[in-house]
């Protein structure tokens, strides 16, 4: 089989002053309705209601393209489609390359592992396009979602 290289971000951009902030939470544990800005009747985000001045764009509820987290996640860090994740998976830039070609500060939080670990298919390749990767080591695994 031959060697699958990771390509490079390729489409040019200028980010714009005044810009604004990219924000993408995933959290695999909980049903999308559990929050407000998905269901009236869900947990208060504040995300339905934002703050003046705040743009939230909800591009809504998503099923995962695999049956694990593992796979889950590192298609939504790589953009894959159901058709060629595993290709996409494998030779294209992530997220993180995108946001810092765009000129975006890079931070992951990760609540689920410590001390620097890496989980669902993350590598040292991956980790240097993130600014601050942050991950809660001194609070109990119980908290962390706090």
């Amino acid at each position: 089989m031959p060697s699958l290289s990771r390509q490079p971000v390729t489409m040019a951009f200028t980010r714009t002053p005044g810009q604004g902030d990219i924000v993408l939470i995933v959290d695999e544990s909980i049903a999308g309705r559990y929050l407000d800005i998905n269901d009236g009747a869900g947990v208060r985000s504040g995300l339905s209601a934002p703050r003046p001045g705040i743009v939230v764009s909800n591009f809504g509820l998503a099923a995962s393209i695999t049956n694990c987290s593992f796979g889950s996640n590192l298609t939504l860090r790589y953009g894959g489609t159901r058709d060629a994740y595993q290709r996409i998976n494998a030779v294209m830039p992530s997220i993180f390359s995108y946001a810092k070609h765009a000129g975006f500060a890079t931070i992951y939080i990760d609540a689920q592992r410590s001390g620097g670990a890496y989980q669902n298919g993350m590598d040292d390749a991956e980790r240097r396009d993130i600014d601050r990767f942050v991950q809660f080591n001194d609070t109990a695994v119980g908290e962390r979602d706090m």
